[in-house]
């Protein structure tokens, strides 16, 4: 069984990145059809979750499934901003919105790291950058339909790759404004075996 990085999938990924489809069209969506500023990739709010389906596989056909929630509990203030925390068990992750985009930062008893940019937004199609974690990012869509468990949603696309000798990794995301992440998918290929993991929305409660 494949391991998640956290960092990987802060995209989730709080999702994450998430973060990082829906079987029954289950949702839970106080006020509308979103949450947050339109100027917000990702709605933070205490109380906010999103539950996702996800799909680990590697090159000898073998696989795992399951559901994972991600559940905003806790907020704290920091030079003015407003970070927020999605999984207790890394208690010293946080995230928040900018007007430039979604960021990371870790606190420490001694130390702050960050915060960092993972997800630059607003964006325009055909849009290059590079991350504060040394990704390249490029933007592949702002309003690419995808539709996950009978759901559509309009979403800004997002691919990193990377590869070196022995290495190879292409990643896609899917956020929808005010939603979060929908969709990842990410392939990567490493001595010789080819691997992969797919998070899709199930079901998310904004507030």
């Amino acid at each position: 069984m494949l391991k998640q990085n956290k960092h990987l999938t802060a995209a989730m990924y709080f999702f994450l990145s998430l973060p990082f489809v829906f079987w029954g069209c289950k949702h839970n969506v106080s006020g509308g059809g979103g949450g947050g500023s339109s100027s917000q990739l990702i709605p933070l709010k205490v109380g906010n979750s999103w539950t996702y389906r996800y799909v680990y596989y590697d090159s000898n056909g073998d696989s795992t499934s399951g559901e994972d929630t991600n559940i905003i509990y806790d907020d704290t203030v920091y030079n003015k901003t407003k970070y927020y925390s999605s999984h207790p068990d890394w208690d010293d992750d946080w995230y928040g919105n900018k007007s430039d985009g979604y960021y990371h930062i870790e606190f420490f008893e001694d130390h702050v790291n960050g915060p960092y940019l993972l997800k630059k937004y607003p964006v325009k199609k055909g849009e290059i950058f590079v991350n504060d974690y040394g990704n390249t990012v490029k933007v592949i869509s702002v309003n690419e339909k995808i539709t996950v468990f009978g759901h559509q949603y309009t979403c800004v696309h997002y691919r990193m790759e990377y590869s070196e000798s022995d290495y190879w990794r292409r990643e896609d995301e899917y956020y929808a404004p005010k939603i979060g992440l929908v969709y990842q998918y990410v392939e990567y290929y490493s001595n010789g075996y080819m691997y992969g993991y797919k998070y899709e929305l199930k079901s998310y409660t904004l507030k």
